[in-house]
């Protein structure tokens, strides 16, 4: 239809234009991007609450919590593709959350070094997935560096059998 340039081409542009064409979310492809937003912002607003609720119950007083809890949130996020940042953010807002006013300037410290020890067990799964990162892309440049050295040293080989078989012909 596209390339008929009777009638029914027209009618076929002015549908392909018209607004309801072009809403995105009324095709497949705008509502499967649609939901994976939707899904991925529940994910992350999951992934929120249960940080919350973990952070909330490692302030408790009364003896030391596991890290687990901390360790585990840190690996769904490192799933869901967070960065450091994002997930500094989510325990700022936990913090600010859970703040309790008043209280001792010893109660208040102790509150803030128990929430600053469940961020550093929250980010490194995070860290670690960048340290693996990095020790991939060392290895990919070890490997460029070598098929370089190989690819120079098949050049000049092949360029010899050439200046070889030439003499052999002559």
């Amino acid at each position: 239809p596209a390339f008929d340039s009777g009638a029914g081409s027209v009618a076929w542009r002015e549908r392909a234009s018209s607004p309801q064409r072009r809403d995105t979310t009324t095709t497949a492809s705008g509502r499967a991007k649609r939901e994976f937003g939707n899904s991925m912002k529940d994910k992350l607003n999951r992934l929120s609450e249960q940080y919350l609720a973990a952070l909330r119950k490692h302030l408790k007083p009364g003896p030391k919590a596991s890290a687990q809890p901390a360790i585990r949130l840190g690996r769904q996020a490192a799933a869901l593709g967070l960065e450091t940042m994002e997930l500094a953010r989510s325990h700022e807002q936990a913090l600010t959350t859970l703040a309790a006013p008043g209280g001792s300037a010893r109660t208040r410290e102790r509150t803030l070094q128990r929430a600053k020890t469940f961020l550093a067990e929250a980010i490194a799964p995070i860290e670690q997935t960048h340290r693996a990162a990095l020790v991939a892309d060392d290895r990919m440049n070890q490997l460029n560096q070598t098929l370089c050295q190989r690819t120079v040293e098949l050049t000049a080989s092949t360029q010899h059998l050439q200046q070889d078989i030439i003499q052999h012909q002559a």
